[in-house]
């Protein structure tokens, strides 16, 4: 009797090892899978609101720019017809002509960056070169040492 016993025992034992990982495997991956999506869901929408926050930031900077960019010519012009009224017609003149002076000349000296050397001849290639600019340093003019001596 001891013998029926204890086999049915180590029997029940096994067979519920068995079904206990059967189910704590089944439960386990899917409750995995749940936490997974669950995480992924959150990251996207922690990622669209982010998103989000990064437009409305460079929209309220446009915007900003946008009104410095008129306070700026609001406060030139101001400037302008407070000197027309308060000074005399001679220095209104100097000071537009001056302005009117200084914008083209601005316009004059700025030139977009060349990504290419100039031509040093009308056949070559313009490329890129590491000495492009650079002075050369002058050669020694004294002779090497022979190593004989």
């Amino acid at each position: 009797m001891e013998l029926i016993t204890l086999t049915a025992f180590i029997i029940g034992v096994i067979v519920g090892a068995v079904v206990t990982w059967f189910y704590l495997y089944q439960f386990h991956d899917a409750s995995l899978k749940a936490e997974l999506e669950s995480n992924l869901e959150q990251t996207h929408q922690q990622f669209d609101e982010y998103r989000s926050e990064v437009n409305a930031h460079f929209v309220k900077t446009s915007e900003l720019v946008n009104n410095l960019t008129d306070s700026y010519k609001e406060v030139h012009e101001y400037l302008a017809n407070s000197a027309m009224h308060l000074s005399n017609l001679e220095i209104t003149r100097d000071m537009i002509e001056a302005s009117n002076n200084d914008d083209i000349e601005l316009k004059a000296d700025i030139a977009a960056p060349k990504d290419y050397a100039p031509k040093k001849t009308p056949n070559e290639v313009g490329t890129l070169s590491e000495e492009f600019g650079l002075d050369k340093p002058e050669q020694d003019v004294t002779e090497p040492k022979s190593q004989n001596q």
